[in-house]
């Protein structure tokens, strides 16, 4: 259909080039982005584990990309985590 082939020619098709720029920090976002291209719906993050007193808290995230498992991350935050979950789940897909 139309709108197939407008993303296919237009947003897929420098997708990769896009996503090499050193300027693009936000995982997160080049997931997301991805994610609604090619399935129309955003990816999800579940914390499944939590460590460390208040002060010095540690997550683990892991991707779900229409509720299969992909890659975890950690950090000092969710949001942390979860970029770092987004970051290496574009390095497991071969997207960066």
């Amino acid at each position: 259909d139309v709108a197939k082939k407008f993303i296919c020619n237009f947003i897929m098709n420098n997708y990769k080039v896009d996503i090499e720029n050193d300027d693009l920090k936000n995982y997160k976002s080049i997931l997301q982005e991805y994610c609604q291209s090619k399935y129309q719906k955003p990816p999800d993050y579940e914390t499944i584990s939590e460590e460390g007193p208040e002060h010095l808290k540690k997550f683990r995230v892991i991707v779900l990309i229409n509720k299969v498992k992909h890659q975890t991350g950690v950090g000092r935050t969710k949001k942390a985590a979860q970029q770092e979950a987004a970051k290496n789940t574009l390095k497991k897909l071969k997207l960066i």
